[in-house]
C-alpha cells in the first residue's frame, strides 16, 4: 500500500484517500493490477482485503491518519518474535 500511495516511510495516509484508493483498486481485475499498475502478483492477490483492514481498523479507532508499515504483517510477527527470543536469552 505505501508504494501505491507514493508516499515514502513515516508519511501518514488519511482515511478519504485510503478509502478513495480502495474503491478504485477494487473496479481493477486481477490482472489489471498486475499490468497496470506494475503490482507484484501476490500483493494484486492481497491488496483489497489489506485495505479493508487497514480501513476497519482506522473505523474501530476512529482515527483519521494511518501510518502504512513498509513491512508486511508477516514479517512484523516474526521481527517481533526474533526480538523476544533475543531478549530472553539476554535475561
Amino acid at each position: 500500500m505505501l508504494e501505491l500511495s507514493g508516499r515514502t516511510e513515516g508519511n501518514s495516509i488519511s482515511y478519504n484517500y485510503l478509502n478513495a484508493h480502495y474503491q478504485f483498486l477494487k473496479k481493477l481485475t486481477y490482472e489489471q493490477k498486475i499490468t497496470e499498475l506494475g503490482m507484484n502478483p501476490v500483493r494484486a492477490d492481497v491488496v483489497i482485503p489489506a485495505t479493508k483492514i487497514f480501513l476497519s481498523a482506522m473505523k474501530w479507532s476512529t482515527a483519521k491518519r494511518i501510518y502504512v508499515p513498509k513491512i508486511g504483517l508477516s514479517d512484523g510477527i516474526v521481527k517481533k518474535c526474533l526480538l523476544q527470543q533475543i531478549l530472553a536469552q539476554i535475561i
